[in-house]
């Protein structure tokens, strides 16, 4: 699936990070599940389980920028 391939890509390019030093990741396909289902969270499940209106763009770029600073605060290379 679309979704699969996009995962697949982000896993890669974890995976690449963490080779040039600039992610400390273990397991890349775990780092990225973990992004996506900060995305996820907001954008994808209330809309499917509590059929609540999709996020305008406002919000999505909210949602994007807080998803990056979590990952970063726990993958960023100190």
């Amino acid at each position: 699936s679309e979704l699969a391939e996009l995962e697949g890509g982000l896993t890669r390019w974890i995976q690449d990070a963490a080779e040039d030093h600039r992610l400390t990741v273990d397991d890349p396909a775990f780092a990225a599940e973990q992004f996506a289902a900060l995305l996820k969270a907001f954008t994808f499940w209330p809309q499917v389980v509590a059929a609540q209106p999709p996020v305008d763009s406002d919000q999505q770029q909210g949602i994007i920028d807080n998803a990056v600073k979590m990952f970063l605060a726990r993958y960023r290379v100190r």
